[in-house]
């Protein structure tokens, strides 16, 4: 190895001390190269190993762009070198390779004696060089060539898998996979329970894997060991990971039943499962996410319940599991599946397993309100008597996930207020259409009633009760927005959130100014239409104009208004103020029994009177007592003892509710006969039944060429000579009666029964 470096050093050194001789020698190379092949290229020059060796000795003596050659062929020879490499030499070009290194040795000899003696004494196989020798080893290497092989005449196309080659961490792919059968899952079954390691654990957890890739429509390739074929293998595995592997699992972490949490850091064989157990859980959620079954989905979702304490254990999995458990319980139509995705969020975001960091459980459960917030307010866009029920729970259960954590929450409670209060005060600055419109639609009705939901859960103490106050100044301002009679259901609406916030809470909100201001309607104008069926308000926010024209209207504005009055008045009975609380509901009461003529709403609001007057007496009895007014201690005991004891008003409201309450079901579920809502035609048809209807198509309006029995439904049995007088008449001037319109009058509290003579002349086409 000194030998050949001290040669290369030497030669380099040589060469550096003539710089003419690169010149030279490339036309050297050049004479013998045109004088031996006249039809060589250039190309050809450059592909012997050894040749390429003394070129690059050469250019590294000095700058290639110095050498200024006239022959383009072996300028062009260099650049084919360069460009092609791979190019394979042919017998004329070795020949002329092995002269030129021929020619190189000799001119060594003649420039640098003392190299080429050096060379004579340590490398004489490289001065012993014979251009025959080159010339046969060129045809030997020839002849080996073409001896080595001979391609058939047709080859076999490769398959594109031939050309793949397995990279690190690629998944190989199992060519002949283990078919499942009852009888091994039968014996996994039986060795849960004893295996004391983790092997049954995890074959268990790939005949899972395999189970979900037969149901996955996304997974392109098969990536299990195990194949699952037909219904009852593929049942038998999912019914043993849903009922053996829970338990199986805490047995194999030693961690008992009832535990809620664990430290992963302190199971000895969790590493070695952590990996199976992290591909199980996502085998279970795609499973979730494909299963269209409502039952098989409650069954998932009872078994995700159990091992929701190895879900905290891998961070990256939980924010897809809680997308998908919200998705479940904002859409299915199932109160079974919607119930149980909401425990699995619950107990995910309530237990503090594995989750070392805090700020790592903090940022989950904002994530959580977050989703949640926002699939509540996209499933309330719409209200109606189906969906009402899920608008419900949804509000109740995430007013629940809210008061979980009440210091977490805050900043979000207080931000979604926040901007309830921005869109407020756009719509009351601006006065656009669109503007109110983002006020006064369902999704920021059902936001404020959430609001309202999560503060009346909470205790004075808690660090949400702050926002009580800008709460109820946003849905004050709601109510005076528009405060016109087209709106009335929506300020009913906020009315009634705003009484049960003051009853939870105990804070007195004045809300009796906006139920008596509906009073000072005019209910004495007649009505236009008759609507044969009651309006209900609970879907409603906006009246439109034909709907405030029907007599229906006017019944369901006095009903709320006598209800929400009376659970105002409920709430507030037992207050030591009581009697001077209600003094001006008494003014506004006697002042609209006075103007209005409708006998109806006259003995409620009459009936409401006595109701007040009474209870206001009872506590003008008791609350005859020596404690001064300032002493507020006492005056809390007294009120108290007085709610205990049960007020008049507090009695009648709660058998007047309960009677109520049931009413609604019955109409809601139509049990309810509608006795009341009885058309009166059914009975005036029954005294026609004896007469004989003429063969033929019937005849509404008869003609004067008709005869007297056709037209006998005309005649009265009581005055059958003044009705042949009409028909006579009728027949001399052979014009037709017109039919006479009726109208109803509210005035009268017995329309319904004068109805019942004059329904052939009422005309229900407009209201069909």
């Amino acid at each position: 190895m000194k030998a050949k470096s001290y040669v290369a050093k030497s030669k380099s050194n040589s060469f550096k001390s003539k710089p003419n001789m690169k010149v030279s020698t490339k036309k050297e190379i050049r004479d013998d190269t045109e004088s031996e092949d006249e039809d060589l290229s250039g190309e050809e020059l450059g592909d012997d190993s050894e040749s390429s060796d003394t070129v690059e000795d050469f250019e590294e003596d000095g700058d290639s762009e110095e050498c200024d050659l006239d022959d383009e062929g072996s300028e062009k020879g260099i650049t084919d070198e360069e460009s092609d490499e791979n190019s394979a030499p042919i017998k004329s070009g070795k020949f002329v390779e092995d002269k030129k290194h021929k020619k190189s040795l000799q001119k060594l000899k003649k420039s640098d004696p003392e190299f080429y003696q050096f060379l004579q004494e340590n490398d004489k196989k490289l001065l012993q060089f014979d251009v025959s020798d080159s010339e046969s080893d060129a045809s030997q290497d020839e002849s080996e060539t073409e001896a080595v092989h001979v391609p058939p005449k047709e080859l076999e196309g490769a398959s594109d898998e031939s050309d793949f080659e397995e990279e690190e961490g690629t998944v190989t792919v199992h060519r002949s996979n283990k078919v499942l059968t009852l009888q091994t899952v039968e014996e996994w079954q039986n060795s849960l329970p004893e295996d004391k390691t983790i092997n049954t654990v995890v074959e268990v957890m790939k005949a899972f894997h395999a189970a979900v890739q037969r149901v996955d429509s996304e997974d392109d390739g098969d990536t299990s060991e195990y194949k699952v074929s037909g219904s009852s293998v593929f049942n038998a595995v999912v019914r043993l990971c849903v009922v053996h592997l829970p338990l199986s699992l805490r047995n194999l972490l030693k961690i008992s039943p009832e535990a809620t949490q664990f430290q992963p850091s302190k199971c000895k064989k969790w590493k070695k499962i952590q990996g199976s157990l992290k591909g199980y859980l996502t085998d279970l959620l795609k499973l979730m996410s494909s299963v269209s079954s409502e039952n098989i989905l409650s069954v998932l979702l009872k078994h995700n319940h159990q091992m929701i304490i190895f879900w905290s254990a891998f961070s990256n999995l939980k924010k897809p599991l809680v997308k998908h458990l919200v998705k479940l319980w904002s859409t299915s139509e199932d109160d079974t599946v919607r119930i149980l995705s909401f425990l699995c969020l619950l107990r995910l975001n309530s237990s503090k397993a594995l989750d070392q960091n805090a700020e790592t459980s903090t940022k989950l459960y904002e994530t959580t309100l977050k989703i949640m917030y926002l699939a509540y307010v996209q499933n309330t866009k719409f209200v109606s008597p189906n969906v009402l029920p899920a608008i419900n729970f949804m509000r109740q259960s995430l007013s629940e996930m809210y008061a979980l954590n009440e210091a977490g929450a805050y900043p979000h409670v207080f931000m979604y207020i926040r901007q309830l209060a921005i869109h407020l005060r756009n719509a009351i600055t601006l006065s656009k259409k669109e503007n109110l419109q983002a006020v006064y639609n369902w999704q920021f009705v059902n936001s404020l009633h959430l609001w309202c939901k999560l503060l009346s859960i909470t205790n004075e103490k808690s660090p949400l009760r702050p926002l009580l106050y800008p709460l109820v100044q946003v849905a004050i301002g709601t109510i005076k927005l528009i405060p016109s009679a087209q709106y009335y259901p929506l300020r009913f609406h906020i009315v009634k959130m705003l009484i049960q916030l003051s009853s939870e809470t105990g804070v007195y909100i004045p809300v009796m100014p906006f139920l008596l201001e509906v009073l000072n309607f005019n209910f004495n104008k007649k009505h236009t239409k008759v609507s044969m069926k009651p309006m209900n308000f609970n879907c409603i926010l906006r009246l439109s104009k034909s709907q405030m024209q029907e007599n229906g209207f006017k019944d369901a504005v006095i009903d709320s208004v006598y209800e929400l009055i009376f659970m105002y008045l409920a709430t507030e009975s037992h207050r030591i103020g009581f009697p001077d609380l209600v003094i001006p509901l008494c003014i506004e009461i006697r002042k609209f029994n006075k103007t209005c003529k409708v006998a109806n709403f006259c003995r409620k609001m009459k009936q409401m009177l006595e109701k007040v007057e009474e209870n206001a007496k009872a506590i003008e009895d008791q609350r005859k007592v020596s404690f001064q007014i300032h002493d507020l201690n006492a005056i809390l005991e007294w009120e108290t003892n007085m709610k205990n004891k049960g007020t008049p008003l507090s009695k009648f409201w709660d058998s007047w509710n309960k009677l109520n309450k049931q009413k609604k079901a019955k109409v809601e579920t139509g049990t309810d006969k509608g006795d009341d809502f009885e058309f009166p035609a059914i009975k005036k048809a029954k005294k026609t039944e004896g007469i004989q209807k003429p063969a033929g198509p019937v005849v509404l309006f008869p003609s004067s060429d008709e005869s007297e029995e056709e037209v006998k439904f005309w005649k009265d049995e009581n005055k059958e000579e003044e009705n042949s007088k009409k028909v006579k008449k009728l027949k001399k001037k052979k014009v037709d009666k017109p039919v006479k319109k009726i109208k109803l009058d509210h005035n009268d509290g017995d329309y319904m029964n004068d109805a019942a003579d004059i329904v052939q002349d009422l005309n229900l086409s407009e209201y069909a």
